[in-house]
C-alpha cells in the first residue's frame, strides 16, 4: 500500500499534523522518512490502523471489532494522572502551552496496575508508553516500565526498571529494548546480586548468611525488633539500594528528539523543547510519574542540610542555588531536610540533568543515600 494512503489514514484517525512543505524541501532525510512505505506499514500495524473498509454492522449494531473498547477503570485513572503530571512538568520546564498539548496529543499508554485505594499509591505497574510524533511521520519513542513495591509484615518486594527503544519496531526483527535506568537492592554480603529488583526477608537474608544451622532459622530471632536482617553477629546483611542509568547519556536527547521530531529534530527545535524538558517528560510518562509511589519509594532522594548550605555559601553558589530552586527568601526551609519544601533531588532527576547539560548548582552536592530501611 502506498505510503501516501497510509499517511492520509493516519492523519485522519489520529489527528496528526501534516509536515510543512518547506521542511520537507529543506531536509532530504525528513522527506525520505515521510515517504517510507515500509515504515508506514510498521506504524499502521503498531497503532492498529485499519487499512481496509470496516465490515458491515451486524444485527446488534456491532461493527465486528472484538477489541477492548476501554481501559480498566484504574488504568484509565492512572493514565490521566500521568498525562497531567507530565503536562505540569513541561510547563515548569518552560515549554509553551501549544507545544505541550502537541507533544502529549499522540501518547499511547498501556498500563496494568494495582493501586492501593487507601493511599492512592501504585503497588505494581507494568507499562508500555509510546510518544508518537504528532506530525505525519511514522516514528516515535517507546518506554517499558516494570515497577513493584509491595510492603509485607517484615519485608518489602521491590523493583524498578525502565527501558527504551525507537518505534515502531521492525516487522521481522523487533528492535531490542535498551536499559535506561533501574534501581536494584543488593546485599553487602552473603547474597548473590540480581540484575534488577529483589526481595528482603529476615528469615532468608539473615540466616542464609550466618553460621546458624537450619533448625535455628525457625527461631523468634527473625521476628525481633532488629528486623531487616539485623541482630546476629557475623550474619548481618545491610540492604543497599543501587541506582543505575546506563541509557541516560548526552546522546539521549538527540536520539529522542529525532524519534519525535524527525531526522535532525527538524520539527522539534531545541528552543521550543530543550533536551532536559523532552527527556525528563518522557521518563516521567514512562515511569507513570503521576503515581506518587513511583517517586517516593525508589530511594536516593537527597535533601539539602544545613551542612550543605554552609558548603554552598563557602563556594559562593548559595545565592545562585536559591534563585535556581525558586527559594529566595526561604533560606531556612531550603536547607531543612525534614521540610517538604527543602531543596531535594531524586536520583533520576540528577542523572537526566547531567546527561542533558542542564545541571544546576545544587546538583554538585547530590549524594546517594545507600542504606534504605523502608
Amino acid at each position: 500500500m502506498a505510503a501516501a494512503r497510509i499517511r492520509g489514514l493516519a492523519v485522519a484517525k489520529f489527528g496528526l499534523v501534516p509536515v510543512p512543505d518547506d521542511a520537507l524541501a529543506a531536509s532530504p532525510a525528513l522527506r525520505a522518512l515521510h515517504d517510507d512505505e515500509a515504515a508506514w506499514a510498521a506504524y499502521a500495524k503498531a497503532r492498529k490502523l485499519p487499512l481496509t473498509r470496516r465490515r458491515p454492522r451486524d444485527d446488534n449494531g456491532d461493527d465486528g471489532d472484538d477489541g477492548d473498547d476501554g481501559d480498566d477503570e484504574e488504568d484509565a485513572r492512572l493514565r490521566k494522572r500521568v498525562v497531567a503530571a507530565t503536562r505540569r512538568h513541561l510547563a515548569k520546564s518552560g515549554v509553551a502551552p501549544p507545544t505541550r498539548k502537541l507533544l502529549l496529543s499522540q501518547l499511547d499508554a498501556f498500563y496494568d496496575a494495582e493501586i492501593d485505594e487507601d493511599f492512592d499509591d501504585v503497588r505494581t505497574l507494568s507499562a508500555e508508553t509510546t510518544l508518537w510524533s504528532p506530525w505525519a511521520l511514522p516514528t516515535g519513542l517507546s518506554l517499558s516500565c516494570n515497577y513493584l513495591c509491595v510492603p509485607r509484615n517484615e519485608s518489602v518486594d521491590f523493583e524498578l526498571s525502565l527501558r527504551s527503544r525507537l518505534a515502531p519496531a521492525p516487522r521481522r526483527a523487533r528492535a531490542p529494548w535498551a536499559p535506561l535506568l533501574s534501581v536494584r537492592w543488593d546485599w553487602e554480603a552473603g547474597r548473590r546480586h540480581r540484575l534488577v529488583g529483589g526481595r528482603h526477608r529476615d528469615d532468608e537474608s539473615l540466616f542464609d548468611a550466618s553460621d546458624e544451622d537450619e533448625g535455628e532459622s525457625d527461631s523468634d530471632a527473625s521476628d525481633s525488633e532488629d528486623g531487616w536482617g539485623g541482630g546476629s553477629a557475623g550474619g548481618e546483611l545491610v540492604k543497599v539500594e543501587t541506582a543505575h542509568s546506563p541509557g541516560l547519556t548526552p546522546a539521549t536527547g538527540r536520539r529522542w528528539r529525532e524519534a519525535v521530531g524527525g531526522p535532525g529534530g527538524a520539527l522539534l527545535p531545541v528552543d521550543a523543547v530543550p533536551d532536559y524538558a523532552l527527556v525528563s517528560a518522557a521518563v516521567r510518562a514512562g515511569m507513570a510519574d503521576g503515581a506518587t509511589a513511583a517517586a517516593k519509594q525508589t530511594g536516593h532522594v537527597w535533601r539539602a542540610s544545613a551542612a550543605d548550605a554552609a558548603a554552598m555559601k563557602a563556594a559562593g553558589v548559595w545565592a545562585t542555588v536559591l534563585t535556581q530552586e525558586r527559594m529566595v527568601g526561604r533560606e531556612r526551609e531550603a536547607a531543612a531536610p525534614f521540610s517538604p519544601d527543602c531543596i531535594q533531588r531524586d536520583w533520576w532527576e540528577v542523572a537526566i540533568r547531567r546527561a542533558t547539560g542542564a545541571a544546576r548548582a545544587a546538583d554538585a552536592y547530590y549524594r546517594e543515600t545507600s542504606d534504605v530501611e523502608a
